[in-house]
């Protein structure tokens, strides 16, 4: 009996600590180890993207990055707290966001992310060529 007590009371704990710092630049997602911005920084190819993200002082600090494929997927589970997030498209449409991962190591293309416009839907992910192609860029960096 004491064992089931400890477990739920662990649990609870571990539970109440994953939440989600917000303020009125950037949102912390203590689960992730990450701080995602709260606002786009802009619509353009993959490089600039890469710039615009390492450039960013957001919130007084220097280490913003673009997410891995993997954290955009998380992110897009939490879509109800960033603003101005753009859903839908296809990953070959307008649509979509750019990581920092490689989808085609030969060709140096970077994967996109399309965030899902339904409530619980799951994004859709795309290898676009990095050349002229323009996408959405969002920082995050991890929490230190």
């Amino acid at each position: 009996m004491k064992k089931i007590i400890f477990i739920v009371i662990a649990a609870t704990f571990v539970f109440c600590s994953c939440g989600k710092e917000k303020n009125e630049e950037y949102v912390e997602f203590y689960e992730l180890g990450i701080m995602a911005q709260l606002k786009d920084l802009g619509y353009s190819d993959w490089k600039t993207a890469d710039e615009l993200c390492r450039s960013s002082r957001v919130g007084g600090f220097s280490n913003w990055r673009l997410p891995t494929i993997g954290e955009l997927a998380t992110l897009n589970q939490n879509k109800k707290v960033l603003k101005s997030i753009t859903t839908g498209g296809d990953g070959w449409n307008r649509g979509g966001y750019w990581s920092s991962s490689l989808c085609n190591e030969e060709y140096n293309w970077y994967s996109i992310y399309c965030f899902s416009s339904s409530e619980n839907g799951t994004g859709v992910t795309g290898c676009p060529p990095i050349g002229q192609d323009k996408r959405y860029v969002r920082a995050v960096r991890n929490v230190e």
